[in-house]
C-alpha cells in the first residue's frame, strides 16, 4: 500500500493529500476513507496508475463519501469504493484505460445509492493519437468503463473486493448524470470486449435500479456501449443458488431518461423474455432487450419473519397479461470454515411493467410479514399487487411502517360491484381492497417513497342472524351505527371490526374482529385478548334470550350462529350448547386435535348482570 489511512473520518482532522501521482503498486494505490459530501477539499487532485486497486475509498464518520477530482489510468481497478457507508459521490473524475474504471457500491441498509457526476470515462483514449499502442492485444483487453453501482448488507472483506458477498439491499438507486463515455470504439483493433457500462459479474441478486440522463457518448458503437452479464452458471449448486439459478441479473434495468445514451428516451432490460411487449428489442451481442418505453420499474419484496433466511418458499411465480416472471431466493452468502450456512434470504427483485395488476404466487404458506416497495420515482407509475395469504382472514397493512391502511372488505360471492373501489381509477399508495374468502390482499404501490408492510394478524370470526333484510342494513347508515354499538358493547375500537359478509337469503351478517397487534398482551404472543373471548362467549349466552337490545337496528338481532377464534393454522370453533347452539372447541397442535363435545350451557349470572349494564351505559 502506498498511502494508507484506517482511522475513519480522519480527513475532519485538517489532513489533506493534494496533487499526488501513485503507480506500480501491486495492491493499493490509495486506501484511504474518502472525503465527507460537504467537503471541498482534503483528498483532490492525486493520480494512480499501473496499480492492482487505483483508488480505494473506505467508510468515513459521516457515512457520505465525496469522491472529486482525481485521475485512474492503466489500473486494473481504476476507482473502488464499497464500504459501510449510505452513499458514494463520485464527481469530476478522469478515469481511462482500465481493466475496470469505476465501481461503486454501498454496505448500509438504508442506503441512498451511488451517484457519478459530471466525470469522463474512457477506454481507449489513445485509439486516435498512438494506434500502435494498442498492438499488444494485452494493453486493450477486456476494458470496461463502469460497473453498474450496487448496495448489499455488508462489504466484502475478502478479495476481488468489488465481488458482492451479502444480500442486496432493498433500496440503493444509482444516479449517473452529465458524464461523458467515449473512446469504447477498437475498431480494426484485436481487443476483446470492450465495453463502456457493464453489470457486476459477480451480483448474483442483481442489482438495484440505475437512472442515466444528460450523458454524452463519443466513439462508442451500441455493441460496446452496454453489456449485462449472464448468471454463472457455476452458481447450480446447493451451497449457491440452489437446484436452479439465482434470478438477480435477470432482472436488471437501466433507465435512459432523455435519450442521451440511446438517441432517444428507453430502457434497457435483462434478457428476460417472459417480462417484456412488442415494445422491446433484443440485442444478442450486448446481452440486453432496449425497449422504447419507461413504463418498466422494479420490484422488491421480502419475508420480515424470523425464518426468512432458512425456510424457502420460492419459486415465486410474477404474472399478468402478457408478463410472467419467476423467481429464486437470494444467494447463500455465508460460510461456517468451508461449510454453507444453508441460509437464503427470502428477497426477491422483480422486473414490471407499470400500471398493471400482478398475481404473486408464493410456494408453500406465505410468510406472516411482508415488505414490498416499487423502485420508482421520476414518473407517475405504479403497479398493483395481489397476494395470497395462507393462514389468516384478515390482514394489516402499513404505509412507510407508520400509517395503518384499512383495506375494503370483499366478499366474492355477494360483492355490490357499485360498491367496489376501483385501484386502477385513482391509484393511492397503500390502498388496498381484501377479499376474505379468498384471503387474498390487492394493493397499490406507486413511488419509492412508497413502502407497504403487510401482516396476517389473528381475528375471531362471528356471524350474526338479523330480522331486518340485507338491503335495509346497508341503507340509512345501519352498518356504521351497528360498527359502533357493537364497539362499544366488546369495548374495542370501532378499526378493528369488519363486515365480510351480508347473506340476504338467510340474514346472517358475517364479522371478522382483528387482534390488537399494539395491545402489550397481544402483540408478542399474537393472540386474542382473553377478555374479549370471554366477552364473546357471554353474548352467545345473552343472544338466545333476546337481550342484546343495545344492537338493536329498529328490528332484534335475533342470534349469534356462530363463533369462531382463528390462530394461525390453527383454530378454535365455539357455538354455545343452548337449543340454538353447541360449543365445540378444535385447538389444532403440532398435528393434534382435541375436540371436546360440551361445555356449560349457561354463562354465570354475575357474568350476565356485569355485561347488561355495559350495553345498558353503551345504548344508542
Amino acid at each position: 500500500r502506498c498511502v494508507q489511512e484506517t482511522e475513519p473520518g480522519w480527513f475532519n482532522l485538517n489532513y489533506d493529500i493534494t496533487h499526488n501521482v501513485i503507480g506500480g503498486s501491486v495492491l493499493f494505490g490509495y486506501h484511504v476513507p474518502g472525503a465527507d459530501c460537504n467537503q471541498v477539499n482534503g483528498f483532490v487532485n492525486n493520480t494512480a496508475h499501473t496499480n492492482r486497486y487505483g483508488f480505494y475509498f473506505l467508510v468515513n464518520r459521516t457515512g457520505c463519501l465525496h469522491l472529486s477530482y482525481l485521475t485512474a489510468y492503466k489500473n486494473y481497478d481504476g476507482v473502488l469504493s464499497y464500504d459501510q457507508n449510505y452513499q458514494t459521490r463520485g464527481e469530476y473524475m478522469k478515469i481511462t484505460d482500465n481493466k475496470y474504471g469505476v465501481t461503486l457500491g454501498q454496505a448500509q441498509e438504508a442506503s441512498s445509492g451511488s451517484l457519478i457526476l459530471n466525470s469522463l470515462i474512457a477506454g481507449l483514449s489513445l485509439i486516435n493519437n498512438c494506434p500502435e499502442c494498442y498492438q499488444d492485444p494485452k494493453e486493450c483487453e477486456k476494458v470496461v468503463g463502469m460497473r453498474l453501482p450496487i448496495s448489499t448488507d455488508q462489504a466484502p472483506k475478502t478479495f476481488p473486493l468489488s465481488k458482492p458477498t451479502s444480500n442486496v439491499n432493498y433500496y440503493g438507486r444509482s444516479d449517473i448524470s452529465r458524464n461523458t463515455f467515449k473512446d469504447f470504439n477498437p475498431g480494426k483493433l484485436n481487443c476483446k470486449y470492450v465495453i463502456a457500462i457493464q453489470t457486476n459479474e459477480d451480483a448474483a441478486d442483481g442489482h438495484p435500479m440505475s437512472i442515466f440522463h444528460k450523458n454524452k457518448v463519443v466513439n462508442t458503437p451500441l455493441q460496446n456501449l452496454v453489456y449485462f452479464n449472464p448468471p454463472n452458471p457455476s452458481w447450480i449448486n446447493m451451497r449457491d443458488c440452489g437446484d436452479w439459478q439465482c434470478t438477480g441479473l435477470t432482472n436488471v434495468i437501466m433507465k435512459d431518461m432523455d435519450g442521451t445514451l440511446l438517441d432517444k428516451p428507453g430502457t434497457i432490460l435483462s434478457v428476460n423474455k417472459g417480462v417484456v411487449d412488442e415494445r422491446c428489442k433484443l440485442i444478442v451481442s450486448n446481452n440486453i432487450y432496449i425497449c422504447d418505453t419507461q413504463d418498466y420499474s422494479q420490484l422488491f419484496f421480502d419475508s420480515l419473519d424470523n425464518d426468512r433466511a432458512t425456510r424457502i418458499f420460492s419459486p415465486v411465480f410474477i404474472t399478468s397479461e402478457k408478463f410472467t416472471n419467476k423467481l429464486n431466493s437470494f444467494m447463500d452468502h455465508t460460510w461456517h470454515g468451508e461449510y454453507t450456512s444453508a441460509q437464503r434470504l427470502s428477497r426477491f427483485l422483480s422486473i414490471v411493467r407499470l400500471k398493471q395488476t400482478y398475481e404473486i404466487n408464493l410456494q408453500g404458506s406465505s410468510p406472516a410479514q411482508m415488505r414490498w416497495q416499487l423502485q420508482e420515482i421520476y414518473t407517475q407509475g405504479y403497479i398493483i399487487v395481489r397476494v395470497k395469504f395462507s393462514h389468516q382472514e384478515s390482514v394489516q397493512l402499513t404505509i412507510n411502517n407508520h400509517q395503518i391502511k384499512k383495506p375494503q372488505i370483499i366478499d366474492t360471492l355477494r360483492i355490490r360491484k357499485q360498491d367496489e373501489i376501483d385501484l386502477h381509477k385513482n391509484p393511492v399508495c397503500g390502498e388496498a381492497k381484501y377479499y376474505f374468502r379468498e384471503r387474498t390482499l390487492e394493493f397499490v404501490l406507486t413511488n419509492n417513497l412508497c413502502t407497504i408492510y403487510t401482516r396476517e394478524v389473528e381475528s375471531i370470526r362471528i356471524s350474526l342472524k338479523v330480522e331486518v333484510s340485507v338491503k335495509d342494513f346497508w341503507k340509512n347508515n345501519n352498518r356504521a351505527r351497528f360498527i359502533d354499538k357493537l364497539s362499544a358493547l366488546l369495548n374495542i375500537p370501532t378499526d378493528r371490526l369488519k363486515i365480510a359478509k351480508a347473506n340476504s337469503d338467510s340474514k346472517e351478517i358475517e364479522i371478522i374482529i382483528e387482534g390488537d397487534v399494539n395491545s402489550p398482551h397481544e402483540q408478542n404472543s399474537n393472540t386474542l385478548s382473553k377478555d374479549l373471548e370471554a366477552k364473546l362467549k357471554t353474548i352467545v349466552g345473552l343472544s338466545n334470550t333476546g337481550q342484546l337490545p343495545g344492537l338493536s337496528l329498529g328490528s332484534e338481532v335475533k342470534g349469534i350462529t356462530a363463533f369462531e377464534i382463528i390462530r394461525g393454522d390453527k383454530q378454535e370453533i365455539s357455538n354455545e350448547s343452548t337449543p340454538a347452539f353447541t360449543i365445540l372447541i378444535a385447538i389444532g397442535l403440532l398435528g393434534l386435535v382435541i375436540y371436546a363435545t360440551k361445555i356449560r350451557n349457561q354463562v354465570k349470572k354475575r357474568d350476565e348482570d356485569s355485561l347488561l349494564m355495559n350495553m345498558g351505559e353503551h345504548r344508542i
